[in-house]
């Protein structure tokens, strides 16, 4: 299974230098392994940790698939037989937190059984999943969102649960939805969105929650929308929403008050926001300028029909893609890429570059910034002293990490990764500062992008130059560069090819451009 790759520019710096390097990226998001049902009613829902994946089927079943021999850039896998299960198992929406797996579950308020609530398990053995206990939820839980913090569920009521003992949740405060049914819920700050849904007569709605007060929860506002979203994330200050065939884009200048300012065609009922970016089945977006942008398209192979949300995780290396029959396993992106580094002497003169990182959430991160050359090997970087290949770190909830390669030796160059324990839900912004022939330039971190302008600027005392990057370990890509001249003329068009993992900077007034 191949996926198809578009032609995409990222949001860059502009500026003038002698040497500036705008940053230019070209992603990834690419299947590699599959995992299908054994047989019986759909998968729901999917975790992993250390490998080991559990999912959870709409029977209550919970699997668990042994996939630590697949790779970001090995063939593609199709696991078909599960190493354990768990029958009633205890509901069908699971959540990861640490050691232990919540399995949520929800019946309706006439059929009297076991699975309102949460099944606590431990997998500090991750092969093993353990039962400890089950906890009571008000309810029910159909979907569920973590902080990190705490934990809020929605169902018949909306709940919040204090994670300060993650073996044992702790409810706070719940909120009746006077009648209709809670498909998701998010949270930022102090404000929690659901997306609610009653059949008669057909109505759906965001309800707008205050959480100031997590021991009394209130409702502030209830906002009309034209179909129920299965999914809800806040992303960049944003609300998404996503609906069965379409991905909605609330503007929160004012967090009680979501204000769609976009939409576009997806099919949301499995979705996750990973390292910024919008994932559905099939389809990639970002958001830009309050807009949501396709940046890729990809043949999911497979589809959700069933009415109900399908929960799907991200965790380091991969995305766990929940659809009927089978778990679509993709790579994640780099939590962030800076398509350009150099670092070394040209002639007695030491360049250096320098990594800024910051957390900008409420969990800790560990993760790793790896140099690589132009073919997308890793190459050995001096920082502080000390030859690396990859520099590990750790940031602490709201932190900062800065470092500055030593820029002693011969001079290297290429692209930068940085990767992230909380790939599929951390919040990492990073900068980077060139130290280049006397002169000092800083750059963001590059995105992914359909279409992007960038500044340029060549004169008799100076050039401009660009970076370009493909992370991508197996697919090549195609670039078209188009040159317009300050009046919006167009002077040039170029394709530029890039081989997997290739790495290419130029001035833009090299021949290749």
């Amino acid at each position: 299974m191949q996926s198809r790759r578009m032609f995409r520019t990222p949001s860059v710096s502009a500026g003038i230098a002698m040497l500036f390097l705008m940053p230019l990226l070209y992603g990834q998001f690419d299947p590699r392994a599959e995992i299908n049902l054994p047989a019986g009613p759909s998968f729901r829902s999917v975790e992993e940790k250390d490998g080991y994946v559990y999912a959870v089927t709409s029977v209550r079943t919970l699997y668990v698939f042994d996939l630590r021999a697949v790779s970001r850039e090995g063939a593609f896998a199709s696991i078909d037989e599960p190493v354990g299960h768990i029958d009633e198992a205890g509901g069908s929406t699971l959540l990861r937190n640490g050691d232990f797996l919540y399995v949520l579950g929800y019946s309706p308020s006439y059929v009297a059984d076991s699975h309102n609530g949460i099944k606590v398990y431990d997998i500090s053995d991750a092969s093993g999943p353990v039962f400890l206990r089950n906890v009571s939820a008000p309810g029910g839980i159909v979907n569920v969102f973590s902080d990190g913090e705490q934990l809020y569920t929605s169902a018949d009521m909306v709940a919040v649960f204090s994670l300060a003992d993650p073996s044992q949740p702790e409810l706070i405060d719940s909120l009746p939805l006077d009648g209709w049914g809670g498909y998701s819920v998010a949270a930022s700050g102090n404000t929690v969105y659901v997306s609610e849904y009653r059949s008669d007569p057909v109505s759906s709605r965001i309800r707008v929650i205050d959480a100031s007060n997590l021991s009394s929860l209130s409702t502030v506002r209830l906002v009309d929308t034209e179909n129920v979203a299965y999914h809800l994330a806040v992303v960049d200050g944003q609300l998404a929403a996503f609906e069965s065939s379409k991905i909605r884009l609330y503007e929160l200048a004012d967090p009680t008050l979501p204000t769609e300012v976009d939409s576009q065609t997806a099919s949301g009922r499995a979705a996750k926001a990973v390292c910024g970016y919008l994932l559905t089945n099939g389809r990639v977006f970002r958001i830009a300028d309050r807009r949501l942008q396709l940046i890729l398209r990809f043949n999911p192979g497979g589809h959700q029909n069933d009415g109900a949300p399908h929960g799907t995780a991200a965790r380091d290396d991969f995305i766990y893609l929940t659809q009927k029959e089978r778990i679509l396993v993709l790579t994640t992106p780099p939590a962030l890429v800076f398509p350009q580094y150099v670092s070394g002497q040209t002639g007695a003169v030491q360049n250096r570059t320098r990594v800024i990182l910051r957390n900008a959430g409420s969990l800790g991160q560990e993760g790793s910034i790896t140099f690589r050359d132009a073919a997308g090997a890793a190459q050995v970087v001096s920082i502080g002293g000390s030859p690396m290949e990859s520099y590990l770190f750790t940031i602490a909830p709201w932190g900062t990490l800065d470092i500055v390669t030593d820029g002693q030796g011969g001079l290297l160059s290429g692209p930068v990764e940085v990767t992230s324990s909380l790939a599929g839900w951390g919040q990492l912004e990073g900068a980077e500062v060139f130290d280049v022939l006397g002169s000092s330039v800083s750059v963001p971190a590059a995105a992914l992008g359909s279409r992007h302008q960038v500044y340029v600027s060549v004169d008799a005392t100076e050039d401009t130059g660009v970076a370009v990057s493909n992370p991508d370990a197996d697919q090549p890509v195609t670039l078209r560069f188009i040159l317009f001249d300050n009046e919006g003329t167009r002077r040039g068009t170029q394709l530029i090819e890039l081989a997997p993992r290739e790495q290419r900077a130029v001035y833009v007034t090299d021949a290749s451009l």
